[in-house]
């Protein structure tokens, strides 16, 4: 059958080509011949002789597997081919060389024997195959054969020897190795302090483990602040600053002294004698004390004066020496600051000393002094100069300031700026000074003596004492009280052992404030005062005496009541102003 040709047509899609099942029909008839023809129809077998091939291939001689041929020019891999049965003619290089260390060589044919010989510990053994075995026997050292060496010298310089203490010590017969690191006990060994270095030795490793300076002992390592019983010799220097230092100098006698040069500037006291002395330049010089006697100066002779003499310088000898007085005065003028005069007679008249307004004065015969001294009172009345000098007093459950205020326990008012001094004779009735009137029960003013006041106090004492600040409750000597400046504010004197003893302290300002309820009408304020010598302004408006507000004085609790006759309001702004 001719083969058959798919018509296409002119251009896609004109209509005038073979259809799709014509063309399939023409497509499965090709391809059925081609399978019959060089197959079994449904598979294709290709079989044809060398000459068929060469026809087939416009070839003129293939190759077979059996034929004998010439090949030229061509190209075989050894990689994925096999070339056998070549002999050594056939071949550029049939042979090789084989060359020792001393460049000696021989020749061996490809297809030879070369044999291998074993000499000096060495055998060799050839395996089927292609296998050559080389064996080194007993009599050969390995890296990792275990041998005994026998009269063999090791050179350290040029190989390392290495393994455990142990191993070294299981090697050596005589004698144990230790390390740097190891736990070893050495025994009858020097070391050289020069050349080692010895750490970490404990005490209890050391024979002596202790230092000892005179009868103290210190463990190595210690630390002691005093060493008993040492004595220092020498030329070296002691250097001590700190206070207390005790040390003794006495000796039996002068003799006994150490040499004066060469304990130049030595203290020594001659027990005996109870005279002190220091050394200089080979000789001992007395220090002189109560136990000297004038005769021990320089320049005073040692002659013993008799009675009635005096010491009288001798320009000529440049001493004193003794001899009777002569000359001076038998009376004595004495004046006073208004230069008044008045002449003793030193034989039949005394001088006399008589203290006055608060000094007193007291012969001491045996010093032959005369003391003069001020007496308590005046010195605790006259520490301070204040503004004025209340004299406090008590009487009823009351405290009085009759010197200056009249009733009983009145408010004080006190300027700002100003010093006052309380002359305290309150006993029983402690008197004290406080920031809070700590009302109790009825009593408007009670002690308080977590609450004290300290600013500008001084109290003295009448034996002198004189105390600042927290004075405490007293019941004499005078209190001194600085008001500080610009004050304006209130404080509380009060009984340490009653509570209804006390009043208030007005400094510097000479009013009170309260704030309205809408509901009060009476308020507290102080005692003594009446509708004429007081001012009260509710919210800044001044109001009416008697028509707004009335007062009333108690003498109980030294207040008095301020009575309004219409409650201010809630918050009202309440002024009291004191005058005079």
């Amino acid at each position: 059958m001719a083969k058959q040709t798919l018509n296409i047509g002119s251009v896609p899609n004109d209509g005038t080509g073979t259809n799709l099942r014509t063309g399939g029909t023409i497509i499965n008839d090709n391809f059925n011949e081609i399978y019959t023809a060089i197959g079994n129809g449904t598979t294709i077998t290709l079989t044809a002789t060398p000459t068929e091939l060469n026809l087939l291939a416009g070839q003129t001689s293939l190759l077979t597997t059996t034929s004998i041929s010439t090949l030229q020019s061509k190209t075989i891999s050894g990689s994925n081919n096999t070339l056998s049965n070549i002999a050594n003619g056939s071949l550029i290089n049939s042979s090789f060389s084989i060359r020792d260390d001393s460049s000696s060589a021989i020749t061996l044919s490809l297809g030879g024997t070369l044999k291998l010989k074993s000499n000096d510990g060495i055998t060799t053994t050839v395996s089927q195959g292609d296998t050559i075995t080389i064996s080194l026997d007993s009599n050969i050292l390995t890296e990792t054969s275990t041998d005994t060496l026998t009269n063999k010298s090791i050179s350290l310089a040029t190989n390392t020897i290495t393994g455990t203490i142990a191993q070294f010590n299981t090697a050596v017969s005589d004698a144990d190795l230790s390390t740097t690191a190891g736990a070893e006990t050495l025994t009858n060994k020097t070391i050289s302090g020069s050349s080692n270095t010895l750490s970490n030795i404990g005490n209890a490793s050391l024979t002596n483990s202790s230092i000892t300076l005179g009868s103290t002992s210190t463990s190595l390592g210690g630390t002691t602040s005093s060493v008993a019983g040492l004595s220092l010799t020498g030329s070296g220097t002691i250097d001590l600053t700190g206070q207390g230092n005790k040390i003794r100098f006495n000796f039996a006698n002068l003799g006994a002294f150490p040499n004066s040069t060469t304990y130049q500037g030595q203290f020594a006291v001659a027990t005996g004698t109870a005279k002190a002395y220091f050394a200089d330049a080979g000789a001992y010089n007395e220090i002189l004390s109560e136990n000297s006697s004038i005769k021990d100066l320089s320049d005073v002779a040692g002659t013993n004066p008799t009675n009635g003499q005096i010491l009288i310088f001798n320009s000529t000898t440049g001493r004193y020496e003794p001899g009777a007085q002569s000359g001076g005065s038998a009376t004595l003028v004495v004046g006073d600051n208004t230069s008044t005069t008045g002449t003793i007679n030193l034989a039949t008249q005394t001088l006399g000393f008589v203290g006055t307004n608060g000094i007193t004065t007291t012969v001491n015969d045996a010093n032959n002094t005369i003391e003069t001294k001020l007496t308590a009172d005046f010195y605790a009345d006259n520490y301070l100069p204040a503004s004025a000098v209340f004299d406090v007093t008590h009487g009823g459950g009351y405290y009085f300031f009759n010197s200056h205020y009249s009733g009983n326990s009145p408010t004080l008012y006190l300027k700002s700026g100003h010093t006052y001094a309380f002359k305290l004779n309150v006993a029983g009735h402690p008197f004290f000074l406080q920031t809070i009137p700590n009302p109790s029960g009825a009593y408007p003013v009670s002690y308080s003596a977590g609450n004290p006041y300290t600013t500008g106090l001084v109290h003295v004492s009448t034996n002198g004492t004189v105390t600042t600040g927290a004075v405490g409750p007293q019941i004499a000597g005078t209190l001194y009280f600085k008001v500080p400046t610009n004050s304006n504010s209130k404080i509380y004197y009060a009984c340490q052992n009653h509570a209804y003893m006390g009043n208030t302290i007005v400094l510097g300002s000479l009013t009170d404030t309260f704030t309205g309820d809408g509901s009060t009408v009476t308020y507290s304020i102080n005692n003594g005062r009446n509708v004429n010598d007081i001012l009260v302004y509710v919210n800044g408006v001044c109001l009416v005496p008697t028509s707004d507000y009335t007062i009333t004085n108690t003498s109980t609790y030294n207040v008095a009541t301020l009575t309004f006759v219409t409650a201010p309001v809630s918050a009202a702004s309440i002024m009291i102003r004191y005058l005079g």
